[in-house]
């Protein structure tokens, strides 16, 4: 399940289509505070919000991945960002900052890239564990 948060609808929209285009089951969401409250019944796989919601408090981010393990974080942003916020929102856990004017098929191709991690067997994988010690 992929959650998008955005204060403008315009951008939601086509996005939000682009990855139902492609089989991605989306939800919208008009609040941080909504989004707090989903993550504690629900475990989505992927959330994309605006920049704006995390940009004064980078603490959404750890909150919510502290709610929903496992779940990648997108960041959108209207403007480009100062690389030191980039950099500090992906130590709080963001995977990427997409940047305006988005683009849907780059956003799927790298959305769809991080879940396929999760996919990928390990090194090892059919043959006997290794152990270090």
């Amino acid at each position: 399940m992929l959650y998008l948060l955005h204060r403008q609808q315009a951008p939601l929209d086509a996005i939000a289509s682009a990855f139902s285009d492609q089989g991605f089951i989306c939800g919208r969401l008009a609040s941080a505070e909504a989004l707090l409250e989903l993550v504690e019944d629900q475990r989505p796989d992927v959330i994309i919000m605006d920049w704006a919601e995390v940009d004064a408090d980078h603490d959404l981010i750890a909150a919510l991945r502290s709610e929903a393990f496992g779940v990648r974080i997108f960041l959108m942003a209207d403007n480009n960002p100062e690389a030191p916020e980039v950099v500090r929102a992906v130590r709080a856990g963001a995977v990427a900052v997409f940047v305006k004017p988005f683009q849907p098929a780059q956003m799927i191709q790298t959305v769809s890239e991080e879940l396929r991690e999760d996919l990928r067997a390990p090194e090892n994988a059919g043959g006997s564990p290794k152990i270090q010690g």
